[in-house]
């Protein structure tokens, strides 16, 4: 039967001139139920970049305010003789490190040693006529092995200042002794050193000599706010002044809660020994308003003590350097 009517319809086709179409039922793939969409990859996301970005403008900002009391505003960290151009002024200038002096005294001291250099870049940073190098960069040197001239190169430095303390904690009074040596690095000359046998209290006087014998060294002439500067104490208690360099340890020890609340107790610390010291409010208010903005604690109270802590240090220094910092890291 199938061949004759399929027979029957080539005839009409033939006829007619017109083929037949021929229909085809047409399959559907069965519908596959699409997943209802989540925000979660979104919210995940958000999660993770949001407080990144945070995290990274904190440490930022963290870092550009410690180094406003240790570093110089000049040179960057990775600059070398051979980058620096020849048009800026910064080329013209005589560029210094200042290592980290040498702990002669007990391990436990090491913060107070790291402090002394600090203090003397940080002066010798406010002169004009020359560059100082990062204490981050500078940093990376401490207990080194390479020669003057391996230095130098690398960092593109015409001179090198290192040392070495030893805290007396046997004397009677306590005592420090410091040793610093400047080296001339084109030709490894040691072109001045010293030796200084003082009581703690006196600390800020070496420091103040350390730096002034530099810039005698380098025949350098100060305008009268740089020699304030080189000169400068920061607080006559010494007893605050070892709280504030736990505090600045602390700080640049890692950018963990823990550190960061310690750092708060110690900048805190100083200030109570001594609520004159405008550096230390700074720091401290810097240190509550990383708490604040970093997330480990969002409590209003948390920044009002960041605050109450630059209120106090623009009362007593509103020029310091470190402040305007703190200002702006609060706002």
């Amino acid at each position: 039967m199938f061949f004759v009517s399929r027979g029957k319809s080539l005839l009409m086709e033939r006829a007619t001139g017109h083929a037949k179409k021929e229909f085809r039922p047409l399959h559907f793939a069965p519908a596959v139920p699409t997943p209802p969409r989540s925000n979660l990859p979104l919210t995940m996301l958000r999660a993770r970049v949001v407080p990144l970005v945070i995290l990274l403008s904190i440490f930022a900002a963290v870092v550009i305010a410690i180094r406003m009391t240790s570093d110089a505003p000049v040179v960057s960290s990775d600059s070398t003789a051979h980058d620096r151009d020849p048009s800026d002024a910064t080329s013209h200038r005589s560029v210094v490190v200042v290592l980290p002096f040498e702990n002669l005294g007990n391990a436990r001291d090491a913060f107070f040693a790291a402090g002394v250099s600090d203090e003397i870049a940080t002066r010798l940073a406010a002169i004009s006529s020359i560059a100082v190098i990062s204490r981050t960069t500078a940093a990376r040197y401490a207990n080194t092995t390479k020669s003057i001239a391996d230095i130098g190169e690398e960092l593109g430095v015409d001179y090198v200042l290192e040392g070495s303390v030893r805290w007396d904690h046997a004397v009677r009074g306590s005592r420090v002794r410091i040793a610093p040596r400047l080296i001339r690095v084109s030709d490894d000359t040691q072109l001045w050193s010293g030796q200084y046998d003082r009581h703690l209290q006196n600390i800020f006087d070496v420091q103040s000599d350390v730096a002034g014998q530099v810039v005698r060294q380098l025949n350098l002439r100060l305008r009268t706010e740089e020699q304030r500067a080189v000169a400068g104490i920061l607080t006559d208690n010494f007893a605050a002044y070892e709280a504030y360099l736990h505090g600045r340890e602390a700080a640049k020890r890692s950018y963990g809660e823990h550190d960061a609340r310690e750092t708060v107790t110690w900048f805190a610390k100083a200030v109570a020994l001594d609520p004159a010291f405008a550096t230390a409010w700074a720091q401290l208010s810097i240190a509550h308003a990383y708490l604040y903005h970093v997330g480990f604690d969002r409590s209003p109270a948390r920044l009002e003590q960041a605050k109450l802590a630059l209120d106090r240090a623009s009362s007593i220094d509103a020029e310091l350097p470190l402040v305007h910092m703190a200002a702006g890291y609060f706002h």
